[in-house]
């Protein structure tokens, strides 16, 4: 089975509405990653679902922010180096998430092999 080569490189955060929604530490790109997203979003139009307009920025969310989090400047700026040795992925889940009053709750849905 084939592999996804990945490296951790660097933290920051995604905002909504000025205030930061969650934490991430980032996926250094490859072409292999790439490929992958591209075939997903393909998979994803064929079924009838809008093309994201987004930009492709491969990470891995760390945490989600409410309200009351405070501020995560020092933290990024303290791990804004952060790096990970290369490891392989032989595959990947696809979660569906629920947000409710306590937070948000998640469920695997699927789990694929990497073809």
């Amino acid at each position: 089975m084939p592999r996804l080569p990945v490296e951790l490189a660097g933290v920051g955060r995604f905002e909504q509405n000025g205030r930061t929604s969650s934490l991430w530490v980032g996926v250094q790109p490859h072409e292999k990653l790439f490929a992958l997203h591209r075939k997903i979003g393909h998979l994803c139009v064929s079924l009838g679902l809008a093309q994201e307009r987004r930009a492709y920025l491969p990470h891995i969310t760390l945490a989600r922010c409410g309200r009351s989090t405070g501020t995560l400047d020092s933290f990024i700026a303290r791990n804004a180096g952060l790096a990970s040795a290369p490891f392989e992925v032989d595959h990947f889940s696809l979660y569906e998430s629920h947000l409710g009053r306590e937070g948000a709750t998640y469920k695997e849905i699927a789990h694929y092999g990497l073809l």
